[in-house]
């Protein structure tokens, strides 16, 4: 019975584990991530955002990072629904420049740290053809107006900065301890049009 409680609890705890960031976190905040993508035991200057704790394995001195990423891919929405004109819509998205800052002051067993990063989102989406939520809406219009033909465009952007500072201290060489905040402010914009509507 004991041995099922645990298994039980340990279960239930990866699914904490497994949703902690949520679904639209970004996790490629360091060059270091694209090279090997499991930093949650980083020690490097990019432990301000994986493991803040790991800050006082650093040596003493100040430390300053700051990575860019250039991201370009296409966001493919499918959708069933045989009264629509497609059923697949296409959006292309290019972030020229995908900052992460950080910098971090160690002294002994003491470190300081600031980052500042896109912690979710990050890109303009560019649908061409529109989305099917948009497009179904159109359709009630133009099927009440009699209208044969539409052409929809949608362009989303959405981005949230993380501005975060924390401080961590080594309670021993093996174990350390960290206490930060973050705040995040989000910049969500929405461009959507129908045109060319012939009878």
């Amino acid at each position: 019975m004991k041995t099922k409680v645990v298994a039980v609890i340990m279960v239930l705890a990866l699914f904490q584990i497994a949703f902690a960031g949520g679904i639209l976190t970004n996790t490629n905040q360091s060059v270091q991530f694209v090279r090997m993508l499991a930093r949650n035991a980083s020690t490097q200057i990019d432990a301000v955002y994986f493991n803040p704790a790991g800050m006082t394995q650093l040596s003493d001195g100040f430390f300053l990072a700051f990575y860019s990423q250039t991201i370009s891919k296409t966001r493919t929405i499918t959708n069933s629904l045989a009264i629509l004109n497609t059923n697949e819509y296409k959006g292309d998205i290019f972030v020229p420049v995908f900052p992460n800052f950080y910098a971090v002051y160690k002294k002994g067993k003491f470190a300081a740290a600031f980052g500042f990063e896109p912690v979710a989102g990050g890109g303009t989406a560019d649908f061409k053809k529109g989305l099917p939520d948009l497009e179904m809406m159109a359709l009630k219009i133009v099927a009440a107006m009699g209208i044969s033909t539409v052409d929809l465009d949608f362009k989303g952007s959405s981005v949230y900065y993380g501005f975060q500072t924390g401080i961590a201290y080594a309670l021993t060489d093996q174990f350390s301890a960290s206490v930060g905040v973050r705040y995040n402010m989000a910049k969500n914009t929405y461009e959507g049009s129908i045109k060319n509507v012939m009878v």
